[in-house]
């Protein structure tokens, strides 16, 4: 028969919050039943979550550990294998997406730049014919107004 468990019996039992625990039960990843209000842990759903090592610096941290049988280990490595490739693929293509994208910036700004210029020659222009005929044709020139 299980040993069912408080929420905070499982916290100080795997030396992580209340809050973590329910978190975990939240995603399925512990066994447990609502009973009174109150969560109760299946004992042995928790201690497969997860194991504490230790660093060099004598840190706690929590690795999560999986339980794989051996046969299936080779098709995980050989599948991992495959999706690491796949990843290689995507990100040359991602950095090609962004070099195509970088381009087109540059050609867009280019654009923009010409089409100021020419909005900036056509005020010109109109702010010419805007004026009286008169003040078109008797009007100072400066020297290096090549216009007329």
């Amino acid at each position: 028969m299980a040993e069912w468990i408080t929420v905070s019996t499982a916290s100080r039992k795997s030396d992580v919050s209340d809050r973590t625990i329910r978190n975990w039960i939240a995603k399925g990843s512990l066994i447990a039943k609502k009973e009174k209000g109150q969560w109760l842990i299946d004992d042995s759903s928790l201690s497969e979550i997860g194991t504490i090592i230790s660093d060099d610096n004598g840190k706690s941290e929590r690795a999560k550990t999986l339980s794989v049988p051996l046969e299936h280990y080779d098709g995980l490595t050989t599948r991992l294998g495959q999706l690491e490739a796949e990843n290689s693929q995507y990100r040359l293509m991602l950095k090609a997406h962004d070099d195509e994208v970088g381009k087109l910036q540059s050609e867009a700004a280019e654009l923009n730049r010409a089409h100021n210029d020419d909005i900036g020659n056509l005020k010109k222009e109109l702010d010419y014919y805007r004026q009286p005929w008169h003040r078109r044709v008797f009007r100072r020139r400066k020297p290096e107004d090549g216009n007329q």
